[in-house]
């Protein structure tokens, strides 16, 4: 299988969600039963599909990125992260999906 444009954006999720659990203890992960990213043929945006892993798993949080927020790493690789305000935002919005205050099943947030 070869590459595709959009393997360049699953990792800097993946590095994202790991730091979230290394500041936070939270296990979140991409929902394994589904497609590591979600293109939608009427925008750029990239969705994923994310859950906790030690918690409720059909509890669900759908997130489109635009690509627009993420940069190249400055090593050299080519390879990319998401930039410092969109790491806050999507960090802020998982840990509040997620604080044991809110019952709901499924959440879409979208950082534009």
């Amino acid at each position: 299988m070869g590459f595709c444009f959009a393997d360049g954006y699953i990792q800097p999720m993946k590095d994202l969600l790991t730091e979230v659990k290394e500041t936070n203890g939270s296990e979140f992960e991409l929902v394994p039963w589904r497609a590591p990213i979600i293109l939608d043929h009427q925008n750029i945006d990239l969705g994923y599909k994310i859950h906790s892993a030690t918690a409720d798993p059909l509890r669900i949080m759908s997130l489109t990125v635009s690509p627009l927020r993420f940069q190249e790493n400055q090593d050299g690789t080519q390879r990319l992260r998401l930039n410092v305000t969109t790491k806050q935002q999507i960090s802020e919005a998982l840990l509040a999906f997620w604080d044991g205050q809110n019952a709901e099943r499924h959440v879409l947030v979208q950082v534009q």
